[in-house]
């Protein structure tokens, strides 16, 4: 469980330390978010799997936007 959690704050410091964003890098992340964290109610805590889904696409989107 830790590692996956870690796994997605290292998928955004990435993302925010590249000068430019390889092709399917926010498609192979948000993957990577909707099959291990969203089903998994031992990552993050969440009202509902739609909001925790909004909240990791607006954090992807700030840490690429530009990019």
């Amino acid at each position: 469980m830790i590692s996956k959690t870690f796994h997605v704050s290292e998928l955004l410091f990435q993302a925010r330390a590249m000068a430019q964003i390889p092709p399917g890098y926010v498609d192979e992340a948000m993957a990577f978010f909707t099959t291990e964290i969203v089903p998994d109610p031992m990552t993050f805590k969440r009202n509902s799997d739609q909001e925790l889904i909004n909240n990791f696409t607006a954090a992807l989107q700030t840490v690429t936007n530009g990019k």
